[in-house]
């Protein structure tokens, strides 16, 4: 199946609950407890894909200059089947919780590639029968503004 997805990463939250000096932002402990709001949504070009849009946190940790991991997890509502169909599966419910994982480079200072896998799954709460969830692997392109 093929899409195009768009999403809007914000700046990190930035509170200082540890009293970290200002060079210090780019530590393990500041990015767990200042992660980035985002907000996107994908558009399936299949006639039988699902399309859904997304909204929650992410975070980033660098592991060298030019690599960086990248972790999210928020709320998603899908246009999918809650049951099963002859050419759809069945996801339990249009709203999934949706999780996200990718190892990114910094290609320049404003532009970043990356390769993602996202799972969309209502993790059983909503349908203990039709929980199939969708997983799908991306390459992205980030531009910094």
């Amino acid at each position: 199946q093929f899409g195009i997805n768009a999403e809007l990463l914000f700046r990190p939250i930035n509170i200082d609950l540890f009293g970290l000096a200002d060079g210090e932002t780019d530590g393990f402990l500041y990015n767990v407890m200042n992660p980035r709001a985002h907000v996107g949504g994908m558009v399936n070009f299949d006639s039988n894909g699902t399309s859904y849009g997304y909204a929650g946190l992410t975070w980033q940790f660098g592991l060298t200059e030019l690599l960086f991991l990248e972790g999210g997890f928020g709320l998603a509502v899908n246009d999918g089947n809650d049951r099963p169909s002859a050419t759809r599966a069945g996801l339990g419910s249009s709203v999934t919780f949706r999780e996200s994982i990718a190892l990114g480079v910094n290609v320049t200072e404003n532009v970043t590639a990356l390769i993602q896998l996202e799972h969309l799954s209502h993790a059983s709460l909503f349908d203990d029968d039709h929980n199939r969830g969708l997983s799908n692997i991306s390459a992205r392109i980030g531009y910094k503004f």
